[in-house]
């Protein structure tokens, strides 16, 4: 399992969505990829029932919105070929929840993509849809891929702008919008994404950034997959490092308070996990 959404659509259903990765294998010399799909469970307030699989081969994850009172699940592929080829070219969709069931809703042209951020700026809507790269798993084309920004037009998403190939994760410090593939920073300037010099993300593993505010400051929280990990304050449209952690692939962070006590958790990959209280 790569990842599990959850969402209550307000009609009194629970939904669970659970993306189920992919892992290849080698027998006798050919290759093969679970084909997991996306599974769909729904309760009512008891126990969750399946209801449908999704498709797909690889999937990384999904993404579950709302726009108007419509549920929808957005669905990267990365992996379209169960067995022999591991192509990564396909089409990937955008689901609609009716209540009972998905349909399908919306379909995009995909490279290897892995997440799909859904965010709102001043009202409008927005999803990204990443490409990382052509080809197949064994011999990936890295040139002419590109990943795209969509904006919803009131009944559908439309091609918005053009980025560098890539995953992105969108996060917003205090009135500033952001978007990062993990090595370049990008800011919303009121019309589009601009590359930022505010911070350089390289190494921080933007999947697992933790965002939030203590005291009217916005904080970004931030593990390194190559080095230390760093606590930034954002205060004036400025990022500021606040704390410098000695970790090693780290993976994920956290922050926690008990009574009172402010702490931070770091899952490092090679050493020892750490648990450090701020003062």
């Amino acid at each position: 399992t790569a990842d599990i959404q959850f969402f209550n659509d307000e009609s009194g259903n629970y939904v669970l969505a659970i993306s189920n990765g992919y892992s290849d294998h080698n027998y006798a010399g050919g290759a093969s990829f679970y084909d997991g799909g996306t599974s769909i469970y729904k309760s009512t307030g008891g126990t969750f029932s399946y209801v449908q699989n999704l498709g797909g081969c690889g999937v990384a994850s999904s993404t579950p919105f709302e726009i108007d009172g419509t549920y929808y699940l957005a669905q990267p592929v990365r992996v379209f070929d169960s067995w022999g080829t591991g192509t990564v070219e396909g089409t990937s969709y955008i689901w609609k929840w009716d209540g009972n069931s998905f349909s399908n809703f919306q379909s995009f042209s995909t490279k290897a993509a892995t997440y799909f951020p859904f965010f709102d700026i001043n009202g409008e809507k927005y999803i990204i849809v990443g490409n990382n790269y052509g080809g197949n798993v064994y011999y990936p084309v890295l040139v002419g891929i590109n990943s795209y920004v969509y904006k919803w037009n009131g009944a559908s998403f439309v091609q918005y702008q053009t980025l560098p190939r890539g995953s992105y994760n969108y996060f917003k410090l205090g009135e500033s919008d952001f978007i990062t593939d993990g090595s370049k920073l990008y800011e919303w300037d009121g019309d589009s994404f601009e590359l930022s010099t505010k911070l350089n993300p390289s190494g921080l593993n933007p999947s697992y950034w933790k965002i939030y505010n203590d005291s009217g400051v916005d904080y970004l929280l931030a593990p390194n997959s190559g080095g230390a990990s760093k606590l930034y304050s954002y205060v004036n449209d400025k990022f500021e490092e606040m704390v410098w952690f000695d970790t090693r692939s780290a993976a994920q962070a956290d922050r926690f308070i008990i009574d009172g006590d402010e702490y931070i958790s770091i899952a490092n990959g090679g050493t020892e996990n750490g648990i450090y209280k701020m003062n």
